[in-house]
């Protein structure tokens, strides 16, 4: 009995260092997809009306 509450409390530990680990991954794509962005319009000096065009296309 003490073995299967173990192996549960076990799974629910890693289910939420899975879902930790996703959400972390999710937030650093979409800090690196801004981070490019700013790059891009640094380099380019393209104007704000295709910066907000260029974002909008990435968000979709």
């Amino acid at each position: 009995m003490a073995s299967t509450i173990q192996q549960i409390s076990l799974d629910i530990f890693i289910a939420m260092v899975c879902s930790v680990y996703d959400w972390a991954s999710h937030f650093l794509h979409r800090l690196l997809l801004i981070y490019n962005l700013i790059l891009a319009y640094m380099k380019d000096k393209m104007s704000l009306s295709a910066f907000v065009t260029h974002t909008h296309l990435y968000q979709m």
